[in-house]
């Protein structure tokens, strides 16, 4: 496993911004080519157990190594439907309106629906909402061998601020 990679978007590049605000004003903010009325986008509250329900056979579906807690939906957390399918989810992992920051995070695709640009859609919808909220610097990790969350947080204007070593600790016997 490769060291994790910081990356940040602060609001101070209007052509970046200018970009974020089009694809925002877009109706559905559905990606490009998807079918008309197939696309729709769910933000859920966390105190609802159906939504609870969906994002976690979702992860442990797609992504069985994952942890999803539901703790996870207590901030903003939006999910990319097709066909009443969820095909993409992402969020806010901590926020604070103080200092008009926050860490995204969670953002999974399902395999069979990676490289349509459904991280995307769903990331820049996620700022487009806490931009309206008064949040204007927005901070996420990934790793260097994921170059397709790279390429795609790269495109909405983050850009590496900072490479860690990476630590994993784990219960002696496991």
């Amino acid at each position: 496993m490769s060291d994790p990679i910081y990356l940040a978007l602060i609001d101070d590049d209007e052509a970046v911004l200018d970009a974020l605000r089009a694809a925002a004003a877009q109706p559905t903010h559905c990606p490009k080519g998807a079918a008309k009325g197939a696309c729709s986008f769910s933000r859920w509250p966390p105190s609802r157990n159906h939504s609870v329900a969906i994002v976690a056979v979702f992860f442990a579906r797609n992504y069985p190594s994952t942890i999803f807690s539901p703790w996870m939906l207590a901030q903003h957390f939006y999910g990319l439907f097709e066909h009443n399918e969820l095909r993409s989810c992402g969020g806010v992992v901590v926020s604070n309106l103080k200092l008009g920051s926050a860490n995204l995070g969670n953002f999974l695709t399902s395999p069979n629906h990676r490289g349509r640009g459904l991280a995307g859609a769903v990331a820049s919808t996620l700022i487009h909402d806490l931009e309206a909220e008064g949040l204007y610097t927005f901070v996420l990790a990934t790793t260097e061998e994921d170059v397709p969350a790279r390429r795609t947080y790269e495109r909405l204007g983050f850009h590496v601020v900072e490479t860690r070593p990476q630590v994993d600790v784990c219960a002696p016997g496991l």
